[in-house]
């Protein structure tokens, strides 16, 4: 029999009666948070429903899973809790919420499981001579992330956490020729197309769950952002894998799709050769899912976003969820309600369904060509990645809705650097706040990174979409508030030390001007203050 809401859901909706996904949201901003399930537009708010008596079934009844500011009580009551749950869902809706990340996530694991994937990334950083690894065939390949920094779609960059974690993206960059490694900012940001598994019910420390079982602890499926800086991930990953080029930031969708709901669009997943080892060996036919994924890139200054990869989850997963599960168990290793796990980057074997801008512009060689001309070897300031996924069915869809995220706001800088006096003509004062937002140059420089833009005896505040650039003389008295002075002026004379071994020094200014639009004066305003000063001490006067 169909199923139908009284609730309009709309055809090309991603969330119609037949998908119920769950997710964690606040009503209001004031409010606290809670469980819910996505109708159309609308949000069924379970805790009301909950709190009101109507999930009386045997396992729920009398239950406090939906009263809960996480899902993951609700999440390790396994299958049989959720059928019965989604079997009494009704009533209550919301239309305008806050979505929050749905799990509190204790551990993060990523995988390694497109075998196009991995392929171009061997012959990229490795070269054609160097193939996939033995081990990658035989193995689900994984490394353990950072459950700290995972994000919810659609986070409002500029108020949020996330703001400070990628204006912080910085490492030690892989070295040109034969220079050393350098330190700074990354100038190679990318994202990474996945999906990922919540866990259900975990499994005790010491007991493995075996790979025929392992979907009764699967709770259901969201759409990943594996966020990468990857001139710093490029010079760190070997031996042991990503560290600092991938732990400062990870993007979810905020609904978990049920594998229940999936089912209708399950089908079987690629043939492995050679047969896997009899614990990763499933009986029932190894299955995948036929979901659509979407990347849209929308340019920083542009109005529309462009389509930059379409691919499918089904065609190139080595590896399925179950066998990624057992494998991660077979040691022992205990899984908790919660739990992440990442497909990993989902790539094709055509140019229009790889997964990364790594792959789709060789490591940078082949840029992109978006709207306008614009072209793309990494992201850029205020660019706008989205992912989205939907299986297709008769008359309705099962979607995730959307996986999104800005990398950086140009409101904020934090680091500045001084160079030594002697090794210059004049002297250099310059913002190394990740992606070059704002630069300030008091004297020519030679530099060996062509995308950092110079400028001689100016100062100039740029910031993409909220102020016009504003170029300003130093000679004249700044235009600048008061209230702005006295930030600059009072951080930038706390010193500025060198050593003859260290001639480039940073001092940590945070948080230096939140918000630039409120402290610039118009360029034609009258100057009321004095230009600053800028003295470089000694380490003896430090």
């Amino acid at each position: 029999m169909e199923l139908k809401s009284f609730i309009e859901v709309q055809p090309d909706s991603h969330f119609p009666i037949q998908n119920l996904p769950y997710g964690v949201f606040k009503p209001e901003p004031s409010a606290q948070p809670r469980p819910g399930v996505a109708v159309g537009d609308y949000v069924l708010d379970l805790s009301r429903i909950a709190s009101a008596g109507l999930f009386d079934g045997p396992l729920l009844k009398g239950s406090d899973c939906f009263l809960q500011p996480t899902l993951n009580k609700f999440a390790g009551m396994g299958r049989l809790a959720w059928k019965e749950a989604r079997a009494t869902i009704q009533n209550y809706c919301h239309n305008k919420v806050e979505m929050l990340v749905p799990v509190e996530v204790g551990d993060y694991t990523d995988f390694f499981s497109s075998l196009h994937h991995a392929s171009n990334c061997a012959t990229i950083f490795r070269g054609k001579e160097n193939l996939i690894p033995q081990n990658w065939f035989y193995l689900p390949i994984a490394y353990h992330g950072r459950a700290s920094s995972i994000l919810v779609s659609g986070t409002d960059i500029s108020q949020s956490q996330f703001l400070l974690i990628l204006v912080s993206v910085r490492g030690q960059r892989f070295p040109a020729g034969d220079s050393p490694p350098s330190y700074g900012p990354t100038d190679m940001l990318d994202f990474e197309l996945e999906m990922a598994a919540i866990v259900g019910p975990g499994n005790e420390l010491g007991k493995p769950i075996d790979v025929n079982k392992a979907a009764d602890h699967i709770f259901g499926l969201v759409l990943l952002n594996d966020w990468s800086a990857r001139d710093i991930q490029h010079w760190e990953y070997v031996p042991l894998g990503p560290f600092l080029g991938k732990s400062f930031g990870t993007t979810i969708s905020p609904w978990i799709v049920t594998l229940e709901a999936l089912e209708p669009f399950a089908c079987d997943a690629p043939k492995q050769d050679p047969p896997p080892m009899p614990y990763l060996t499933e009986k029932r036919s190894r299955k995948n899912y036929d979901i659509s994924l979407e990347v849209q890139l929308k340019p920083v200054g542009l109005e529309k976003s462009c389509l930059i990869t379409k691919t499918n989850f089904k065609y190139f997963r080595y590896w399925t969820l179950m066998q990624q599960l057992a494998h991660h168990t077979v040691n022992g290793c205990n899984l908790r309600p919660g739990d992440l796990l990442g497909t990993g980057t989902l790539s094709g074997p055509e140019p229009d369904s790889l997964g990364c801008l790594l792959e789709i512009t060789w490591h940078g060689q082949k840029p992109l060509s978006l709207n306008n001309g614009t072209t793309r070897q990494y992201l850029e300031d205020g660019d706008e990645v989205v992912f989205t996924g939907f299986c297709k069915g008769d008359s309705y869809k099962i979607g995730f809705g959307t996986c999104s995220g800005k990398p950086f706001d140009q409101s904020y800088m934090e680091i500045f650097t001084c160079h030594r006096p002697d090794q210059r003509k004049g002297r250099h004062l310059e913002s190394s706040s990740s992606r070059k937002q704002i630069l300030a140059t008091l004297s020519q420089q030679e530099t060996p990174n062509p995308n950092r833009r110079q400028f001689t005896e100016f100062l100039t505040f740029h910031r993409m979409g909220m102020l016009s650039a504003k170029t300003l003389e130093i000679s004249s008295p700044f235009p600048f508030s008061k209230k702005c002075q006295q930030l600059l002026n009072c951080n930038i004379r706390i010193s500025l030390p060198f050593t003859p071994a260290n001639p480039t020094n940073k001092i940590r200014i945070a948080p230096l001007i939140p918000c630039l639009k409120s402290c610039l004066q118009p360029a034609d305003a009258t100057p009321k203050i004095k230009p600053i000063e800028l003295k470089t001490v000694s380490p003896a006067q430090t």
